[in-house]
């Protein structure tokens, strides 16, 4: 016998939002998937608190009204949590290379050459990437960077319609694309 109203949502959260999740009553968006995608609001019910060693996660828990059983048991649904800023700098997911020294980005030089920095990745929320050290607000980054691109490489870079080239942070507009 299950009860399904309301209905529990298990999340497992990378060891980076642990903290800021272990107390709870954080805010939670949960979204259905499919074609009738639908937005609930609650919040963080309760935790595990304890990570799981293997993993490096964080179960939590929400408790979500489900009278109209839009829920179901083992249905998948995508989970943003509230998390409080932490004065990170956030660029767009495509920004980041993954290379053997570690995760890095492509930073524009005034002088319109590439120039790789090591950036250490503080939270990750998929199309957007918080980054702990690396960048400043007002760097100029360059997006979907091919391997064949080298450190020093003069680049051209191409300006949006407003002829305005938008810096990642603090604004989150994509950078213009850079070309070789």
């Amino acid at each position: 016998m299950t009860q399904n109203d309301p209905i529990r949502i298990f999340v497992d959260v990378p060891q980076s939002a642990a903290a800021d999740l272990m107390q709870g009553n954080t805010a939670v968006q949960v979204q259905t998937q499919g074609g009738t995608g639908r937005e609930y609001t609650s919040k963080v019910t309760r935790t595990s608190q304890a990570l799981n060693p293997q993993a490096r996660t964080l179960r939590v828990e929400v408790d979500i009204p489900n009278a109209d059983a839009q829920f179901v048991p083992g249905m998948y649904v995508q989970v943003a949590f509230g998390l409080p800023a932490k004065g990170l700098v956030q660029v767009p997911a495509a920004a980041l290379l993954f290379r053997a020294r570690g995760p890095q980005v492509a930073l524009v030089e005034p002088s319109g050459h590439i120039t790789f920095r090591d950036v250490t990745i503080g939270r990750d929320d998929g199309s957007v990437v918080e980054l702990g050290s690396g960048v400043a607000p007002g760097d100029l980054l360059a997006l979907n960077v091919s391997s064949q691109i080298g450190n020093g490489d003069a680049v051209q870079v191409h300006r949006l319609d407003s002829g305005a080239v938008p810096t990642v942070p603090p604004s989150t507009v994509p950078p213009p694309t850079v070309r070789r």
